[in-house]
């Protein structure tokens, strides 16, 4: 379940104030178990239940010290039930117009995360939860963009940033590189440490062309580093490290047919574009990955463009649309990473293939 309550508060032409609190709440039941080849019998891997509680907090104050120079400054808090800890985090933005087309902007926030709840939830063999004590994660956020309005419809956006994070979950032991911000796995099943770090940095460029005229763009592209470390010290890229991506969207809507006002053709499409990410390969022999190279190994570029058909037809009351999505158009099959079969073969994982999905709607 989920509170929520907000005031807003005009002072003046140049003072408004926000504030609110947020309540969260909710009860979990973690059950897992997994066949033990080795040992030839099942085992219990997560049995768990609680309930968790997360109270948020805030206040923010937007000034407008003249017509060209706008502030947002504030406080956030948190607290979270399952480790009983408390976050105060300032935040503040500062927008400067140059001209009627060009601004600049600056920003600095501190922000909280719980960890997620399945880790939370693991237990030891006695059935105690052993990672309540895991401290929020703390991350300092610091932001510098600029911001150029092309045209009435077409905007450019320019922004560099940079993330560092502390109080990352780790296991505690100097010889290990694992860490919870790199999973790609659903959950850990381990004691965890609250002292790992990691750092994200980079460039997004973002082209917009708003909706006018049924039609609308949008292309963006990032040059990014994404690194953490565990107590073993070493600096280590994630594993959505892919260095860069790049998305173009595009859409175009039209009236067709003789009863043009009731049919309307929509035709949308995507691309994707991502450097290769890194994986931590496994060792031919023990069939376990390598603890020591986690990430060193690059997959393959990513590619994915996807297309979307829309056929609206307004009747009476109705709505009726016939939509057609395909994933993948062109089929590309870049390796993602790689896994054991039941057979201890070494194999590829790769992306998702083409994948149709047809639907017809009515709407009353």
């Amino acid at each position: 379940m989920r509170y929520a309550l907000t005031f807003n508060s005009k002072l003046n032409a140049k003072n408004q104030f926000k504030s609110g609190i947020i309540i969260k709440q909710s009860q979990f039941e973690n059950y897992v178990e997994y066949y033990n080849e080795s040992k030839q019998r099942t085992e219990i891997e997560m049995d768990s239940k609680d309930s968790e509680q997360l109270y948020q907090g805030f206040v923010s104050w937007k000034h407008r010290f003249n017509k060209d120079l706008t502030m947002v400054g504030g406080l956030h808090s948190m607290y979270y039930s399952l480790n009983q800890e408390v976050s105060v985090e300032p935040r503040l933005a500062l927008k400067w117009r140059l001209t009627d087309k060009q601004s600049v902007n600056a920003g600095f926030g501190m922000h909280s995360k719980n960890e997620s709840l399945l880790n939370y939830s693991v237990t030891d063999s006695l059935g105690v939860l052993v990672n309540l004590d895991l401290k929020l994660i703390r991350a300092n956020h610091y932001v510098l963009g600029y911001d150029y309005r092309i045209s009435e419809r077409v905007n450019l956006k320019v922004e560099i940033y940079y993330q560092g994070l502390r109080n990352v979950p780790v296991i505690d032991d100097v010889t290990n590189s694992y860490s919870s911000i790199d999973e790609l796995d659903w959950f850990s099943d381990v004691d965890l440490v609250s002292k790992g770090t990691a750092q994200n940095y980079g460039l997004e460029v973002t082209l917009e062309r708003f909706l006018d005229n049924e039609f609308y763009f949008l292309a963006n592209a990032s040059l990014f580093e994404s690194k953490y470390a565990a107590l073993d010290g070493v600096s280590r890229n994630t594993a959505y490290n892919s260095n860069y991506t790049a998305n173009f969207l595009i859409g175009k809507t039209m009236k067709i047919g003789k009863a043009a006002k009731n049919r309307t053709l929509s035709i949308d499409s995507k691309f994707f574009l991502s450097g290769p990410r890194g994986y931590t390969a496994i060792d031919p022999v023990t069939l376990e990955r390598m603890n020591d190279q986690r990430n060193e190994t690059k997959g393959d570029p990513i590619f994915q463009m996807n297309l979307a058909l829309s056929l609206k037809r307004n009747k009476g009351k109705t709505t009726r649309e016939l939509q057609l999505d395909i994933l993948n158009v062109t089929n590309n099959k870049a390796k993602l990473n790689e896994y054991v079969t039941q057979a201890n073969e070494i194999v590829a994982h790769e992306q998702l293939s083409l994948i149709p999905n047809l639907t017809y709607r009515v709407y009353f």
